[in-house]
């Protein structure tokens, strides 16, 4: 056995038995988050129910076809999976729930059709070998496509945070070492649905390169938003300068939106000094962001009434 044989036909599915476990294990911390917060967020459910499905087709041809390095780690995904569907169905909103049913039973019927078809109508173990891996390509390809529904939402909403980085980092080595183990043993069901997993991993890497993951709840600025906050910061420049803003003629520097501030300047006048504070660049919709600038506008009047005390008091008499 050359080289290359070994590293095809021994090293790449040990490796590949190692990240594909990983892989199942990978979504747990973010199943865990959201089993604590309550809520699923921007994780999507259907692949594991997907994935269950997939581990048991590859297990019973990994058992058929008596090959450990296929069995073994599938074997292991089947408690890893399942645990990460039930998890995601308590939490998933009804329209979620009659999706995930109408899948499990789906893949139940498919999976029970096959079993049906191996025991009685299979002339010989190699026939059962390839019912199974016709199986097991097809439960591959719908498990690798299910967060084709993921990334068409990150292309509408710009925005990634759905994509699981650990998972489809987890999902492109997995589906690379298979699909070499595939051409090193010249088997067409190992290497075709994991070559079409792993053009469909790094689609989503890219999706996660382009578009930002910005959490729930978080503001999101657009292009207007942008504008302002550039004439702000100019709007604040000219006031340091005596040319407006908020002791001049000028601008305020406050944005005319209520919902939006890109910034709040007020203008500290110490000794004939003037000094600009930042202070919130966020959205003001907490009272404690309200009662910030309601200080900010009460030390704007005192400062403004100072300055005007200093300008009437009579000049100091020269030495």
């Amino acid at each position: 056995m050359s080289a290359g044989d070994i590293m095809l036909q021994k090293v790449a599915p040990i490796l590949g038995v190692i990240i594909n476990t990983i892989m199942y294990a990978s979504p747990l911390p973010s199943v865990r988050r959201a089993l604590k917060t309550k809520s699923l967020g921007e994780l999507n459910p259907l692949p594991f129910t997907i994935a269950f499905a997939n581990v048991i087709a590859w297990t019973s041809y990994g058992l058929v076809t008596k090959d450990p390095y296929v069995t073994t780690p599938n074997f292991i995904g089947i408690p890893l999976t399942l645990f990460c569907s039930l998890s995601c169905f308590e939490l998933a909103d009804d329209r979620i729930k009659r999706i995930i049913k109408i899948i499990i039973v789906t893949e139940s019927l498919s999976l029970s059709f096959t079993w049906v078809l191996v025991a009685f109508c299979a002339g010989s173990h190699d026939t059962e070998g390839i019912v199974w891996g016709l199986a097991g390509n097809m439960m591959a390809i719908i498990y690798y496509a299910a967060p084709l529904s993921s990334m068409v939402k990150v292309i509408k909403s710009r925005n990634s945070s759905s994509i699981l980085v650990p998972l489809t980092l987890a999902n492109s080595l997995n589906a690379l070492l298979w699909t070499l183990y595939g051409f090193g043993i010249d088997n067409i069901f190992v290497w075709l649905p994991n070559l079409i997993g792993l053009v469909l991993s790094l689609a989503q890497f890219a999706l996660r390169l382009i578009y930002p993951a910005i959490p729930r709840g978080a503001p999101i600025m657009d292009s207007s938003d942008t504008e302002r906050g550039s004439s702000l910061a100019t709007d604040s420049s000219s006031a340091a300068l005596g040319g407006g803003g908020v002791f001049g003629s000028g601008n305020s520097g406050l944005s005319s939106d209520p919902h939006h501030r890109a910034a709040e300047y007020l203008k500290l006048g110490s000794g004939g000094q003037i000094q600009e504070q930042n202070l919130s660049h966020d959205l003001i919709t907490t009272e404690g962001d309200q009662n910030r600038l309601m200080n900010a506008s009460e030390a704007i009047n005192l400062t403004t009434r100072t300055n005007a005390t200093i300008a009437l008091s009579p000049a100091a008499a020269p030495s």
